[in-house]
């Protein structure tokens, strides 16, 4: 290849010690002010076919995400569900994924109660690290606490916390809070009959803040429930013992 007189009049020449420094490891900026080139077209000639040295790489920060993208859908995970787990969006995941074969349709139903599961689980892991902050804020406002301060608090909880069964006056149910952002359906199990224990039924739908009670359960025995729709969440089941 020629080229004009002047200052890369020799660029045979220049190539030769351009390449030999990239392979010793040099940067472009290194070998540019090393050979004093200016023009990066120039520079781009003189370092054609050469690969940059690993340590000019710059670490690729979504390969791990790539990664963790590619083992869910081996997994058989859809878009949604990777999108939900990584926090990614589906074109990227369609651009890491798309060369793997894709995973046998789920029932929608099925589909759904996974999406909802995971949600929830998201949900309550996000609520489990409030608490911990708010537990902990409170520990380091309150300072210790004597035996008198604790009998002190535990009379005023009893006394906030209303009416008490007594004898004369038996108040045998239970009351559900619903201290969540989502409407709830609180039965009895099995699901869906919803048979062992009528009196849960009385709880049926609760808007978010609201609470209702349980009938009077007055026979011994334990009592299953669990949310209507999102059943096969652990989270939202229990049991009652009544003795």
């Amino acid at each position: 290849m020629t080229h004009a007189n002047g200052k890369y009049a020799d660029f045979e020449g220049l190539r030769e010690r351009a390449v030999a420094l990239r392979r010793e490891g040099l940067s472009r900026r290194q070998i540019r002010d090393r050979l004093h080139v200016d023009n990066n077209d120039i520079l781009n000639r003189l370092l054609e076919g050469e690969p940059p040295p690993e340590w000019t790489k710059r670490p690729n920060a979504k390969d791990d995400l790539r990664h963790q993208a590619r083992e869910l859908r081996l997994q058989g995970r859809t878009y949604d569900q990777i999108q939900l787990e990584l926090g990614c969006s589906k074109s990227s995941i369609s651009l890491w994924v798309r060369d793997l074969p894709k995973p046998e349709r789920r029932d929608p139903a099925e589909q759904a109660r996974l999406a909802s599961r995971k949600r929830w689980e998201h949900e309550l892991a996000v609520r489990d690290e409030a608490r911990r902050r708010t537990k902990t804020t409170a520990a380091a406002q309150l300072g210790t606490m004597s035996e008198r301060d604790l009998f002190i608090a535990g009379i005023a909880l009893y006394w906030a916390e209303g009416s008490k069964d007594k004898p004369y006056s038996r108040r045998e149910n239970v009351t559900f809070v619903n201290s969540d952002s989502r409407t709830h359906q609180m039965f009895s199990n099995p699901h869906p009959e919803h048979t062992d224990c009528p009196e849960i039924n009385d709880v049926g739908f609760l808007n978010p803040g609201q609470s209702r009670q349980t009938g009077n359960l007055n026979a011994v025995r334990t009592c299953g429930y669990h949310d209507h729709e999102l059943n096969t969440v652990v989270a939202l089941q229990g049991t009652i013992t009544i003795q």
